[in-house]
């Protein structure tokens, strides 16, 4: 059946009483016979932990027949098909061999060792913002500063060009491009947005085309080609193309690299500028910057939630499931659930194992860019507090601008006075 209110309540400012609404009579919310929400999080960590018999390689087609008017997404592939290539399946929305391969691949540029040597550049970078916005400040004390458009946005595209080696590219040239691949599958676009979004996306992934191509030197792409080849050489169980390499470069690295953790960094700034005693705790105790950063993950999973395909019949926790049924795993409601967190909607600085939530998934398909996304996160909260005496909302906290959709929830506008 189809439900017509199921994506509409996605887009309330509510988001997380919606949640606890849904859950009133347990941890899953069927849809319809077909979909199912899991919000509670041992349910959500049992099936994470199940990657053969919930699959990720599954994407809102499969089932938006049922819940969205289909015809708005095949516009957009359409598009894509006649004028550049409709794109593979990220590796956090993919299954083995391709994952296996396309993970092997992405993680020599998220180790520990290229992390440090990015590090001075993302510090340099928080330091070179957020000056830019005490000045703007001290120009006009009068006029607020919009941290999304000054901050929380600029950081991660700066940061993942220059792991790119694109410091050239402009930021809101990168927004736009990510954008183009996030809001048609947030289910709530109509048909000439995700027409826009497809000749956008054309436009990237000509971009990089040429530089897979060679007609601009890019050493990361060159050393993404040759860690590519040396992986498929160890690993032949599934063989990359032209199309994987532009997946890889404009999803995986690009699209991935920055769209989360702007949000991360905008809910973190929101909870400091409505919590004074907050802001001067960590002003006072620096070394807790890091538990703050997980509690925002916890309290403001950027990525509100995951689908799964169940594979096999089975039962897990209690719960019976039939093969070929859908799951949407609602990270933002297991990471509030009150039977695995006290005090679960509030920020507790010294919560015991504060990174034990699922904001980055769990077991094989972890979130490779964590330790960047934390990085990030530390070094920008850090700062912030010993830069600034406070923070304070410049509007009321109900005019806060957001972009809701079924897959996550970020600030478009954060206005505030700094001192």
């Amino acid at each position: 059946m189809k439900n017509p209110d199921f994506l509409e309540m996605f887009k309330t400012r509510d988001l997380y009483g919606l949640y606890r609404e849904l859950a009133k009579d347990g941890p899953l919310y069927s849809v319809n016979e077909k979909l199912h929400l899991v919000l509670g999080y041992d349910l959500c960590f049992a099936i994470v932990k199940k990657p053969d018999t919930f699959l990720s390689a599954v994407t809102p087609l499969e089932f938006l027949k049922e819940t969205y008017d289909i015809r708005i997404i095949d516009a957009y592939v359409d598009y894509l098909k006649h004028h550049c290539q409709v794109l593979r399946n990220s590796c956090s929305t993919s299954d083995p061999p391709r994952h296996t391969v396309v993970r092997q691949i992405l993680n020599p540029f998220f180790a520990k060792e290229r992390l440090a040597e990015l590090a001075p550049f993302v510090s340099a970078t928080v330091r070179r913002l957020l000056g830019e916005m005490q000045r703007r400040q001290e120009t006009d004390r009068s006029a607020p500063v919009d941290f999304v458009s000054h901050f929380s946005r600029p950081l991660p595209v700066r940061v993942i060009c220059e792991l790119m080696d694109l410091p050239d590219l402009p930021v809101d040239k990168v927004v736009e491009w990510t954008d183009s691949i996030v809001e048609p599958f947030g289910l709530a676009v109509d048909r000439e947005a995700a027409l826009r979004c497809a000749r956008t996306l054309c436009e990237a992934q000509a971009f990089f085309r040429r530089l897979l191509e060679g007609e601009k030197d890019n050493r990361f792409v060159s050393e993404l080609t040759r860690v590519a080849d040396r992986v498929q050489e160890e690993n032949g169980d599934y063989r990359l193309d032209a199309v994987d390499l532009l997946t890889i470069l404009i999803i995986d690295f690009l699209a991935s690299g920055n769209e989360t953790t702007t949000s991360a960094l905008s809910a973190g700034m929101l909870l400091l500028a409505l919590d004074e005693a907050l802001f001067d705790t960590l002003s006072a105790r620096p070394e807790l910057v890091p538990n703050f950063t997980e509690e925002v993950l916890r309290l403001e999973s950027p990525a509100q939630g995951m689908f799964r395909k169940v594979a096999e019949d089975c039962e897990v926790l209690g719960y019976r499931f039939r093969k070929g049924d859908f799951l949407n795993l609602r990270f933002g409601a297991a990471n509030r659930d009150e039977r695995r967190f006290e005090c679960p909607h509030e920020v507790v600085l010294e919560r015991k194992h504060p990174g034990r939530h699922l904001a980055f998934g769990a077991g094989r398909h972890t979130c490779v860019g964590a330790p960047l996304a934390r990085l990030e996160l530390n070094a920008a909260f850090g700062e912030i507090v010993r830069t600034f005496r406070s923070c304070r909302l410049a509007c009321a906290e109900e005019e806060v601008a957001y972009q809701t959709n079924f897959f996550g929830r970020k600030i478009s506008f954060l206005p505030l006075y700094f001192s």
